[in-house]
């Protein structure tokens, strides 16, 4: 693919704009990215808007919101209680805005965007060509709640199946939800992993029911075969999360980090900072 390695916009443009908004969405692929990717969670009325948790205290005004006081309540994910989507109607998530909930990031546009539904995403996409990547997050507490992930991405599935958006994803941390998705065209299905150092996974058992991994970046540093093992078993590698506001340790430029990935040979990676990742697979582009 003449595009490969994939620039991924992790959240939308997430480094510049608060994540998850229209705004940042259009501006990463301004930006040159090659996919959106939205995380997707549903409202109690059954509506799936795009936020990369549950919970909305990091990323929205909820909490300046006093008719909303007493929504807050305790959850067993969370340390302290919060406001959760599925306990708000699509009509009262309309009437919150987006914030920027990662520390020294530019809080300049906080308050400024509405919080998107992923119909109005995919009717974006549909007009601006776009390839998208959502993630269906937790499935089984939407599926607890009464929501239908399956029922709920139909309208995606067939826009990515019929060419009204560009060749898409679709991605999941729990595999047990994931091996219901059916292999389609024009649709891969991505197994997000995570993988503390060192800890090894049998690549063979996922590759019947997905078509790439997403594993956290340093999943697939040496000693590990990660990238290896999903090569031979016919599977596409999309490592997560590049940000060029947390440089690891261990590399002396962003350049060093993104070309050791792109030597590995992974066909893509997600990145909040979608200008720095064009910009280092460029200058990739340029020596090999």
């Amino acid at each position: 693919m003449k595009d490969a390695p994939l620039i991924i916009a992790h959240r939308g443009a997430s480094g510049l704009r608060p994540e998850h908004t229209l705004e940042g969405y259009k501006l990463a692929a301004q930006l040159g990215a090659d996919v959106i990717e939205p995380d997707l969670v549903f409202t109690k009325d059954g509506h799936l808007i795009c936020r990369h948790d549950r919970y909305l205290s990091g990323s929205t005004n909820v909490a300046d919101k006093p008719d909303f006081a007493d929504r807050k309540r305790p959850d067993p994910q969370r340390p302290e209680p919060d406001w959760y989507a599925e306990d708000f109607t699509l009509a009262e998530i309309q009437t919150l805005k987006a914030r920027q909930p990662f520390p020294g990031r530019d809080t300049g546009y906080d308050d400024m965007f509405a919080i998107p539904t992923f119909a109005a995403l995919l009717e974006l996409a549909k007009n601006e060509g776009w390839r998208l990547c959502p993630e269906a997050k937790q499935p089984a507490i939407a599926a607890a709640n009464g929501h239908d992930f399956n029922a709920a991405l139909e309208p995606f599935f067939e826009a990515a199946q019929s060419g009204e958006i560009g060749p898409s994803y679709i991605q999941c941390f729990d595999a047990s939800w994931l091996k219901t998705i059916a292999k389609m065209d024009n649709m891969e299905r991505v197994q997000l992993l995570y993988l503390p150092s060192g800890q090894s996974i049998d690549i063979s058992a996922l590759s019947a029911q997905c078509d790439a991994i997403g594993p956290n970046k340093d999943a697939l540093l040496a000693p590990s075969t990660l990238q290896q093992d999903a090569k031979a078993q016919g599977l596409k590698v999309y490592p997560w999360t590049f940000r060029s506001d947390q440089l690891p340790d261990g590399y002396v430029s962003l350049q060093e980090e993104y070309e050791t990935f792109f030597k590995l040979g992974v066909d893509g990676l997600f990145s909040d900072h979608t200008a720095d990742a064009v910009k280092a697979r460029s200058a990739w582009r340029e020596t090999h």
